[in-house]
């Protein structure tokens, strides 16, 4: 790799490039059994395995799975929490080639169908208590085949009452239901032999794990992680921390959930190459976690901050045997300063902080351990990743240091794409490069700084929640008429999500009412913490939800609903109720620094002309005919055209008087210049057409052609300009330029 500039502050040991296995994944468990065979390989509620025994019973289960007509390509769910089948099963399914799609536990019958149908899931190995949840599933989508797994199995035989009991008492049950296509673990690795599977794998093309996210938008994608993917990343991740490691003698408490792609990386994989020994919690729980670390003394603690927190401020903290732990690893959220002073008070322990996303397996970036270190940063590209801030307008220009916009990031870590999503593909990874969505800088050592979210996703203990997925369940509550859900600042999640509730006239819901049915239909992570009541929300004109305003926690506006009358004259529609509309839209939405600004839009309708002036951002006057001054943009249209926009049977996006109310966005407006033709095919085939032209110039010119219905979809978010444009939807003929300046007026 090149030269970079953050290369200079790598430790000593960090090479600026390494030479990667072009093995299977499940190597990692046979080069782990031949080297430490006899080491310990897990530890669960007192019980251990040797990695001998471990790759045994992995090699078991493989025999199974191929029995049952498993095969490459395959994809098989593992819906398991931290515990000895997880990694027995993770590297058995790899070994045969086939796909690991792992699962949130927490997933309620929704959100598990979803990803069984998506993936095209054909087995699943899962907890047995889960049983009612997987049948019902199952029932709908599949799989085909079901494997039960008891956590009791793995336990010593003096806990295993203790446990059942509990499980009991929770109104659970192990039993599991029998028929076709249905099996108990114990049983099939009873019947089942050792035969050795020499995977058929092509490392860099086939898929070893397609874990689900939202990627850059709420909707969840399977991405395609290969071999050399997840192989790569682990000896990045290993030659990063490669002087502090002691291969073959490190002991991992797994608080962080395998299902996870940062513990998948950072705990599973790595430990297995450097033959660690798993110390496993199937859960975390603060008590049982320091009664673990004060038994087995682990040295190496990967989790997430609101871990971190949990244990530091736990009355016990300072007789656990904290002091054991020589390296922590924090990701998936930002890490407190105190919390690290707080852990100094324990142990003398080093913190390793890094940045990774799912689609690079993940771990991208990770601040030195002995070198420099700065407040705030996500540290350094990690060897063989390079990185590059570019403008979120277009993503092909590379910014200076000091410069924000969007983290794009290549490395043999990325990758290959989203499963069955082209589109989303097309968009993300450009030329190799993956557009994380996120908002950071550089500076001019070359040190990274997350600086906000392109997307409205909350990153919550860890867990990222799309607030989209949230307020389609709370609206299916038939108590609620509007919905919003947002990230508010919380000191031990990093976020909280929070919904913002307007009721139906006259009906009535508590706070606990709408909770409850957020519980029985989302994962816990994403069920909002409280529930504040409005009688309105913050909303653009065009009645979109200004999310922004209810994090800044800005008082709500409750102003009257406006509804144009469909029928309206065109002289009226300007003269009477465009000031009423700009009205209720300043109280919703004060300008932001619009002082001393003249906005100047005129419209042109079946020869009728209405200009109309926005002085400071908040102030609007409407002149029949026209003035004498050069519009920043000119809309000429008929008045049927003008109609449909109004009554919203075509969705054109806030109208101009309102879009440019922020001096960044007024100031874009000034420097375009230009005219546009848009032509928009209506269901019936018929042709909405208007032409804007922009500053009064006529050159450089273009045509953007659209169906009506996608032009809709991509004002109100749904649908991404350039996904429009790389797949054909957004049709442009005439000077590029003028395209791209169109696209930064919409950010």
């Amino acid at each position: 790799m090149e030269e970079r500039r953050w290369h200079q502050f790598y430790d000593f040991w960090v090479p600026r490039s390494l030479t990667y296995p072009r093995q299977p994944l499940s190597a990692l468990m046979d080069f782990a059994a031949n080297q430490y065979g006899d080491h310990t390989a897990t530890i669960f509620y007192g019980a251990e395995m040797s990695y001998r025994d471990l790759r045994a019973h992995s090699i078991r289960l493989a025999t199974a799975l191929d029995a049952l007509g498993i095969r490459p390509g395959d994809r098989v769910g593992l819906m398991l929490p931290n515990c000895p089948q997880f990694l027995i099963a993770f590297y058995a399914i790899l070994r045969l080639g086939a796909v690991v799609v792992p699962l949130n536990p927490l997933y309620v019958e929704r959100e598990l169908r979803y990803v069984v149908e998506d993936s095209g899931m054909r087995a699943m190995i899962a907890l047995d208590t889960m049983a009612p949840k997987v049948m019902a599933v199952r029932e709908q989508a599949g799989p085909e085949l079901v494997i039960f797994a008891g956590l009791q199995d793995y336990m010593p035989e003096a806990v295993r009452p203790f446990y059942l009991q509990r499980v009991q008492a929770q109104g659970m049950s192990t039993e599991t239901p029998t028929g076709p296509g249905l099996y108990r673990w114990t049983d099939l690795m009873e019947k089942a032999g050792e035969r050795f599977f020499q995977p058929p794998v092509n490392p860099m093309e086939d898929v070893a794990v397609l874990p689900y996210t939202g990627g850059t938008t709420g909707t969840p994608k399977g991405v395609m992680l290969t071999h050399f993917n997840l192989f790569a990343n682990v000896i990045q991740a290993y030659v990063w921390a490669r002087e502090f490691v002691r291969r073959g003698e490190e002991r991992y408490l797994v608080v962080l959930p395998l299902f996870h792609s940062f513990g998948m990386t950072s705990l599973m994989n790595v430990g297995m190459f450097n033959g660690a020994t798993f110390v496993l919690l199937p859960r975390f729980d603060v008590e049982e976690a320091l009664n673990a670390i004060r038994t087995y003394q682990p040295t190496f603690l990967p989790a997430v901050p609101t871990m971190y927190i949990a244990l530091l401020n736990h009355p016990r903290a300072a007789e656990s045997g904290l002091g054991s732990i020589r390296l922590c690893n924090s990701g998936a959220a930002p890490l407190p300063v105190e919390v690290i002073q707080q852990f100094a008070r324990f142990s003398s322990g080093t913190f390793i902080e890094g940045y990774g996303l799912t689609e690079a397996s993940p771990i991208t970036h990770i601040n030195p351990i002995m070198n420099l270190k700065k407040l705030g940063s996500i540290g350094l590209p990690i060897p063989d990743t390079d990185a590059r801030i570019v403008d979120v307008e277009t993503g092909t220009r590379e910014l200076e240091p000091g410069e924000v916009g969007e983290l794009i990031i290549k490395g043999p870590q990325v990758m290959k794409g989203y499963w069955n999503r082209p589109e989303e593909t097309a968009q993300t990874l450009r030329d190799g490069w993956l557009y994380t969505g996120d908002i950071a800088r550089m500076d001019e050592y070359g040190y990274f700084y997350i600086v906000d979210r392109k997307k409205d996703m909350i990153l919550t203990g860890g867990f990222n929640v799309y607030p989209r997925e949230v307020e389609e369940v709370l609206y299916a509550h038939p108590a609620v008429l509007e919905a919003a859900v947002v990230g508010v600042p919380d000191p031990y999640r990093g976020e909280a999500v929070k919904a913002y509730v307007v009721l139906k006239p006259g009906a009535q819901a508590t706070e606990e009412e709408i909770l409850e049915h957020c519980r029985k239909n989302l994962a816990p992570y994403k069920v909002p913490r409280s529930v504040e009541f409005r009688d309105s929300l913050p909303k653009s004109m065009i009645g979109k939800v200004l999310r922004r305003m209810l994090r800044e926690a800005a008082p709500a506006i409750a102003t009257p609903a406006l509804t144009v009358p469909p029928d309206v004259p065109i002289r009226a529609f300007f003269i009477e109720w465009v000031p009423r509309l700009f009205e209720a839209a300043v109280a919703a939405t004060p300008p932001e620094g619009m002082e001393g600004t003249t906005l100047i839009v005129r419209y042109r309708v079946d020869g009728e002309s209405f200009t109309l002036r926005v002085e400071d951002g908040q102030r609007l006057a409407v002149v029949e005919g026209e003035t004498g001054e050069t519009p920043h943009i000119e809309l000429i249209l008929d008045a049927e055209a003008l109609r449909e926009a109004i009554t919203g049977r075509i969705y054109l996006g806030e109208p101009p008087y309102l879009a440019f109310r922020s001096r960044r966005r007024f100031e874009a407006l000034q420097r375009l210049k230009g005219t546009v033709r848009l032509e928009l095919e209506r269901p019936d085939g018929t042709l909405w057409r208007a032409t804007a032209i922009y500053n009064g110039a006529a050159e450089p010119s273009g045509t953007l052609r659209m169906t009506s219905t996608d032009y809709s979809s991509m004002q109100r978010g749904e649908l991404d300009g350039q996904v429009a444009f790389a797949t054909g939807k957004l049709r442009w003929e005439g000077d590029f330029t003028l395209l791209i300046g169109l696209r930064t007026l919409r950010e």
